[in-house]
């Protein structure tokens, strides 16, 4: 027994040993970087910004000859948090960041129409770049024309494989068959993502279409999604009746399958956890806060309810979909009032507190179920997603980034991953979200100049509400916070 368990943990330490190595190149010489290099597009214009060759040697004198004030924490007082920030006029983000840091260049933004504002460098004070478009790198080189020593950034090149949904679904398995050999008690991606099939590849194609033409009744059993660059809800089919006989006749049965590329078709979680008859997700936050060292952090997020009553055998979108967009197109074609408006929309996010005490309060689970296993089996699907995906993100000391995630829960109480969410929507529409969301955006601002200052960032997480997935500046098994067993690291 003694040799068996001394076998077990040697092979957890080869595969974790083994799979850090894939990761331990020099940023600027991995697989990452030189995905990143053939993306760039320096000279396509963008945001009316000019990309200076020098920039860095400008920002290397001003940081030499400028005097920063920093706070008890060891953080730069407001009037030196300065950030360059692209979200419009109107966003809650920018609301938030111009009340806690000091933004420059204001006249720089998405979809901006460039005819009405001016050309500009970069200033070489700006110490973070906090910015909603998650590909802003494409247009600006990392380490030239921004993001040079002693700067920010808050998207990591690479991010776009967690967010596109054949490469999770496809590397979820590769990653498991990879990892996890002769450990199946540690991992098993069928208990986590829904059965997917990547409709761009023949095989998965013509096996989904053959399951559906074996499939008869009223009951939506799968969910066609746009596998990529598609939020908010849109790209989105419910596999009803009359839809599974217009998917078979328009594909032919699976024979036209080449026309079916571009999207995944995923088992629908027909029998979800209610409340009060309305179906619901979590929103939760994964946060990569440093990419080297490596530094992974959950937040709660909340509860998203629809405002519709949940049926197993109606399409209309209102009954099924949690997202903003679809919530208030409802309340639109109810001609809801100011009022009914905001009440509804008030209704539509919890806390997590008031979801486990409805839990409790109606003899589903005990008092501290959340903590025990809900949030504990969140943190290890965040840990997994990210760690199969280390070797595609750039392993820069200065990026960071936060996800939006999106789980759901069946009637037994098992979590499913459903997707994660590249600039996840930062929104006051009610006053739990506008509290959250605000203290979620100034933690990682304090956060992020902790770590450039060498402050104590632990603290500055202690006073969150931030809790640790995993910390690379550990030993061994500490790294995992205990999320992990030994045999299963």
């Amino acid at each position: 027994m003694l040799e068996s368990c001394k076998l077990i943990i040697i092979l957890a330490f080869l595969a974790n040993f083994f799979f850090l190595l894939n990761f331990s190149q020099p940023w600027d010489q991995s697989l990452a970087w030189e995905e990143y290099i053939q993306r760039l597009l320096p000279d396509r214009m963008h945001q009316n910004i000019i990309n200076f060759p020098t920039y860095c040697d400008e920002v290397s004198r001003y940081q030499s000859t400028s005097k920063i004030y920093l706070n008890s924490l060891g953080i730069p007082i407001r009037s030196n948090k300065i950030l360059y920030a692209d979200y419009t006029y109107d966003s809650y983000t920018r609301k938030v960041l111009s009340n806690y840091t000091k933004l420059v260049m204001p006249q720089h933004f998405t979809r901006m129409n460039s005819k009405y504002h001016p050309w500009e460098k970069l200033y070489p004070e700006i110490s973070m770049f906090f910015v909603h478009e998650p590909a802003w790198h494409d247009y600006h080189e990392i380490g030239k024309h921004f993001l040079c020593k002693g700067q920010r950034y808050n998207h990591i090149p690479g991010n776009h494989h967690l967010n596109f949904k054949d490469e999770t679904a496809n590397r979820l398995q590769e990653y498991g068959k990879k990892y996890y050999k002769g450990r199946a008690n540690c991992f098993n991606h069928l208990t986590i993502l829904p059965k997917t099939y990547d409709l761009s590849d023949l095989n998965q194609c013509k096996e989904y279409f053959s399951q559906l033409a074996q499939e008869s009744g009223p009951q939506i059993n799968w969910i066609v999604k746009i596998s990529r660059y598609s939020h908010n809800g849109q790209g989105i089919t419910l596999i009803d009746e009359e839809n599974r006989k217009l998917a078979l006749e328009e594909y032919d049965y699976g024979n036209k399958c080449n026309e079916a590329s571009g999207f995944i078709a995923q088992k629908y979680i027909n029998d979800p956890f209610l409340i009060d008859g309305k179906k619901f997700d979590f929103r939760a936050y994964l946060l990569i806060a440093s990419m080297d060292p490596l530094m992974i952090l959950f937040h709660d997020g909340f509860v998203r309810i629809t405002l519709d009553q949940y049926d197993p055998e109606i399409s209309d979108r209102s009954k099924h979909l949690t997202n903003l967009d679809v919530a208030e197109n409802y309340l639109n074609k109810k001609n809801a009032s100011e009022s009914q408006f905001q009440d509804a929309l008030n209704d539509q996010g919890w806390g997590y507190n008031q979801f486990e005490d409805y839990l409790v309060k109606n003899g589903y689970v005990e008092k501290g179920w959340m903590d025990n296993v809900l949030r504990k089996e969140m943190k290890k699907y965040m840990l997994h997603i990210v760690r199969m995906n280390l070797g595609l993100m750039l392993k820069h000391p200065g990026v960071f980034e936060l996800f939006g995630i999106d789980f759901i829960l069946d009637e037994k109480l098992h979590l499913w991953f459903i997707e994660a969410n590249l600039t996840p929507c930062v929104t006051e529409k009610n006053d739990m979200k506008r509290d959250l969301n605000s203290k979620v955006l100034q933690t990682i601002v304090d956060m992020q100049y902790a770590i450039m200052y060498n402050a104590d960032v632990d603290s500055v997480i202690e006073g969150s509400d931030f809790e640790w997935i995993f910390d690379d500046r550990k030993i061994l098994w500490e790294k995992y916070h205990g999320l992990l067993d030994m045999e299963c690291v």
